[in-house]
């Protein structure tokens, strides 16, 4: 009889809302899944790195390292403001490793973009006047 290893699948998946600001920036929050693809290993999730927003690691529920179990996940929440001018483009990038059950590394990688957008047109801006000059 042959016993064959399922391979272990860890999958990361990175949201941002809202995907645009207007210019100058405005808050965002993006949210971080970690989820055990797994059909039969656990997985020790140990390492998180996001390049965007390092903080949002200790936003983690339940918090780091953790083991999850075939089809558990765990979620990562920041609100943070992203700033710029009209076309500039925000790339943020989170990855997640560990190892499974069997002592085999195990990694994944997601990103997302927010966009600096132009202000909605119709707005006006009104400045003091200055006497005397």
């Amino acid at each position: 009889m042959q016993i064959l290893d399922t391979p272990s699948s860890l999958s990361v998946t990175k949201t941002v809302e809202p995907q645009e600001v207007a210019a100058p920036g405005g808050d965002v929050t993006f949210t971080v899944t970690i989820l055990n693809d797994s059909t039969a290993d656990n997985v020790l999730v140990e390492h998180f790195v996001d390049t965007g927003q390092p903080e949002i690691g200790d936003n983690c529920t339940p918090a780091l390292p953790i083991l999850l179990q075939p089809g558990q996940s765990i979620t990562c929440t920041l609100t943070t403001y992203i700033g710029g001018r009209a076309g500039d483009v925000y790339t943020s990038r989170a990855a997640a490793s560990g190892t499974d059950d069997d002592g085999y590394p195990v990694s994944a990688l997601s990103e997302v973009t927010v966009k600096v957008v132009h202000p909605p047109s119709g707005y006006t801006i009104f400045l003091p006047s200055i006497s005397g000059q």
